[in-house]
């Protein structure tokens, strides 16, 4: 499946619920879609305007990650440790 469907309802509305409808879709995307939604995330972290929002995104793909026991992404300067992003 892809990420997409976690995206549509990652909405305020679902946020009120816990993100319950978001995160069952994250559940049911794969690893690798995780880990490529985690590095996008990233890089668009930082921007002034959307930002917030793209940690908040974030915190909830690396929630599913590290509920499936991935606690670092491999790189060629070495691994990365997932960290969650402080509100």
């Amino acid at each position: 499946m892809s990420i997409g469907m976690a995206s549509v309802n990652f909405t305020d509305s679902d946020q009120k619920k816990g993100y319950k409808k978001t995160r069952e879709h994250l559940a049911d995307t794969s690893i690798d879609q995780l880990i490529r939604e985690h590095q996008d995330n990233m890089r668009h972290n930082c921007d002034s305007m959307f930002g917030h929002t793209c940690r908040r995104w974030d915190n909830l793909v690396i929630d599913e990650l590290l509920s499936r026991g991935v606690t670092e992404i491999p790189n060629i300067f070495g691994a990365i440790k997932l960290t969650k992003h402080i509100r």
